[in-house]
């Protein structure tokens, strides 16, 4: 899924016939989704939500190639878009930083 970046319910709707297993790349089409509409039984819909990609896979490709590399991946036209909605921030502190702030705030004893 993370290679793909194909939804939970897009993997649960892959059928045999969709796996191509012989070909010199094989390959696995997403072409439909799990759907549960309310009041309704859980079905399988011919096409999945969207065809493009999502954050994780987004984020994973914007940090090693860069953010125009990740919205051509989402199908996006303007990169704003992949940033505002699916580049997840990186929540940690870079060690460098976390020096210097601790050189520059360190009490004299």
């Amino acid at each position: 899924m993370l290679g793909t970046s194909a939804r939970i319910g897009e993997v649960l709707a892959i059928r045999r016939r969709d796996v191509d297993v012989v070909s010199a790349t094989p390959s696995i089409r997403i072409c439909g989704t799990i759907v549960a509409h309310r009041g309704e039984p859980t079905s399988r819909q011919d096409h999945p939500k969207t065809a493009k990609f999502r954050r994780t896979v987004a984020t994973a490709i914007s940090n090693e190639a860069g953010v125009d590399l990740a919205a051509e991946l989402l199908g996006h036209t303007d990169p704003s878009i992949t940033i505002q909605h699916y580049i997840r921030r990186n929540e940690l502190v870079n060690p460098k930083t976390a020096e210097m702030l601790d050189r520059a705030f360190k009490k004299e004893a």
